[in-house]
């Protein structure tokens, strides 16, 4: 992934941060997933795919300089232009945008009815994302004295990503299961627990325009992109894999 760059576009031509850290991961997790099913149905373990998002997804683009209208949180007007650009609130739009891909695709997966969850991990404050934030006067000096004490390790880190990995179904449980694992109450997680996202990471409504956005920025067909809506009637057939969808 990438934190807080100047602005610049990958070969593709899209915006670094929503290039990278959203559209790259939301193709790797089409292509991966045929496989994820077949492994998770043959084996009877979960599947779990885990995005790594970040709490800085709250400091998206609400008012963007240069541009009149506010944005829901992803500018899809201005995806790859360089009007009004901000490097922490263009990095923090890409880890919505990770967020909102792991509760679309969780839902997607559920409505499927196959043994694979997804999940938006948070691993806590970075120091690149703290020194970006402190980029002004004496900014560097309290870098020095915050960083260790509220910016983590790699160790720290990675906790709730390999916790939502492999942790057993029962110790995932959300807010008001009663003690079971409850699909669908949150898919986001920090310190090892469930946590409430941004109002727009929870707007379904923005989840499912972002996947659709997602499948033509790469250039896919409409509903190419795997696991397909509910609505679009595609379920895994008896190898694992999800039938009626368009070849890739």
């Amino acid at each position: 992934g990438v934190v807080c760059q100047p602005f610049g576009r990958t070969r593709d031509g899209r915006e670094t941060h929503f290039g990278v850290n959203h559209l790259g991961h939301f193709f790797l997790a089409h292509a991966l997933l045929d496989e994820i099913v077949r492994t998770a149905a043959s084996s009877g373990a979960q599947g779990r795919i885990v995005l790594v998002t970040s709490g800085a997804h709250h400091f998206t683009y609400r008012v963007r300089r240069g541009v009149p209208r506010p944005s829901r949180g992803i500018d899809f007007a201005n995806l790859d232009e360089p009007v009004g650009y901000d490097a922490g609130r263009a990095y923090a739009q890409s880890k919505l945008a990770v967020a909102l891909h792991a509760s679309e695709l969780d839902a997607r997966l559920r409505g499927a009815g196959v043994n694979v969850a997804a999940f938006a991990a948070d691993p806590g404050m970075m120091g690149a994302e703290l020194r970006h934030a402190m980029r002004f006067p004496g900014g560097g000096l309290l870098f020095a004295l915050a960083e260790g004490r509220v910016t983590r390790d790699a160790r720290r880190a990675a906790a709730t990503v390999v916790w939502c990995a492999a942790a057993d179904r029962r110790r995932l449980a959300a807010p008001g299961a009663a003690g079971s694992w409850s699909r669908g109450a949150t898919n986001y997680y920090a310190d090892c627990a469930p946590r409430k996202p941004s109002l727009p990471a929870r707007d379904p409504r923005l989840a499912r325009r972002l996947w659709e956005e997602s499948e033509r920025l790469l250039g896919m067909p409409r509903g190419a992109a795997k696991p397909a809506a509910r609505n679009d009637n595609v379920v895994p057939d008896g190898n694992g894999t999800f039938a009626g969808e368009p070849p890739r």
